[in-house]
């Protein structure tokens, strides 16, 4: 909620959701929460905006830091599906 390009990824991905729903889980971490702790560190986030695509075990599959067109996160998800 601090930082205005995490907001625009936000309103990026609320724009892609829907082509991808029941394919697809797009969460959002807050790094100012304390209580996501375990999720910036389990995935090293130090620099906001900071998008990770997981494959189906969890794993990294690309990291991408700052913010990502509609467009652009598309094209992430479509590789890995």
């Amino acid at each position: 909620s601090k930082c205005i390009p995490c907001k625009q990824i936000e309103e990026n991905i609320s724009a892609v959701r829907p082509d991808y729903e029941g394919k697809v889980a797009f969460i959002i971490v807050d790094v100012y929460d304390q209580s996501e702790n375990d999720l910036t560190s389990q995935y090293g986030i130090r620099t906001i905006p900071a998008t990770f695509f997981l494959g189906r075990d969890g794993g990294i599959v690309s990291q991408q830091v700052g913010v990502l067109t509609p467009e652009q996160l598309k094209q992430q998800v479509d590789s890995i599906l």
